[in-house]
Order: structure tokens, then sequence, then C-alpha cells
């Protein structure tokens, strides 16, 4: 990826050269997820989002609870860790200004490409 400039250009990536910091795109801090789609060139495969408007709720209080007698013979202790978590954008739309300008939203996807 590239951001032309003049007769020359620039890479879109950047990072920084004294110790480590998160990759960034255009000056956006780049997020890596496993939900997005594993085929390059579609759309949703690159998102641009706000996640400041998406909402998580926590459903219950974290259980935490161990065995002794699981993995008595290898002398292990197993753990279970249980919490129901929920998120979904806090904009159920996109937004419409009143001056009649381009339409807003939380996130943005790049669309199919070829």
């Amino acid at each position: 990826m590239a951001l032309p400039v003049g007769t020359g250009g620039s890479a879109v990536f950047a990072v920084s050269a004294v110790g480590p910091a998160p990759m960034q795109l255009l000056g956006c801090p780049i997020k890596w997820s496993r939900k997005s789609p594993s085929t390059l060139n579609t759309q949703g495969d690159i998102s641009l989002t706000d996640f400041s408007q998406y909402g998580i709720a926590d459903a219950q209080t974290m259980t935490v609870e161990s065995s002794e007698h699981e993995r008595f013979s290898t002398y292990e202790t197993v753990f279970r860790v249980v919490e129901r978590v929920d998120g979904q954008p806090l904009l159920t739309s996109a937004l419409t200004p009143e001056n009649g300008g381009p339409t807003l939203s939380a996130t943005v996807q790049l669309a199919t490409r070829s």
C-alpha cells in the first residue's frame, strides 16, 4: 500500500524507529481481528472503526473455579473461568447531517476490489 504524493510517494504503514510501537495506517492504529474476512480484496477485509462508539455489556460477574481432582495423577490443578460478555455498535445506522453532507458512521469498510 502506498500514498501517492506528486511524482513520488510514501509508504502508508508507519512504525516507530525508537522501540516497539503499534503499527499505524495514516496515523490510525491498526488492530488485527480474526473476525474479518480471510479473503483479501473482499468487502470488510479492511475497516476503519471508532471503537469509542462500540458498547460492551458485562452480563454476569466473572467466576473462577479450580479443581485438584481432574488431573490428580499428574499433580496439576485445572482452572475454569466463566464470563458472559456481549457487544454491539452504539449507532444502529449511518447518520445524515442536517446540512446534507455525506453520511457519517462509526465504521467504514472498503468495498470489494479487483
